[in-house]
């Protein structure tokens, strides 16, 4: 499932909700969609929530990857919903042993 975006403009998002940027818009997010600043150590899953419905938005795909908590889905309306997929880190280990996350 899908956002759109208006004809010839693909930064115009519009929510299955119908919200708009000019509206109640949307926010950088982490998976659990709650608000965050879009640093590169904050923002690692590069989505954004609706702050009408609680849609979480990936921002290269417009594909909707979950919804957070405090969301006003319906259970019909959350069922198509895939949840957001992170990569795990990957890990190295040094000449000793110890396990570094990188």
């Amino acid at each position: 499932m899908r956002i759109r975006t208006e004809l010839g403009c693909s930064d115009a998002w519009i929510c299955l909700c119908g919200n708009t940027p000019i509206d109640e818009g949307f926010y950088p997010c982490n998976r659990e969609g709650e608000e965050i600043e879009p640093t590169p150590e904050e923002w690692t899953t590069h989505c954004y929530v609706c702050d009408r419905c609680g849609r979480i938005i990936q921002l290269d795909t417009l594909e909707v990857v979950g919804v957070r908590s405090n969301n006003t889905l319906t259970v019909d309306e959350r069922k198509d919903i895939q949840p957001v997929v992170l990569h795990k880190t990957p890990r190295l280990q040094n000449p000793t042993g110890a396990v570094h996350q990188i």
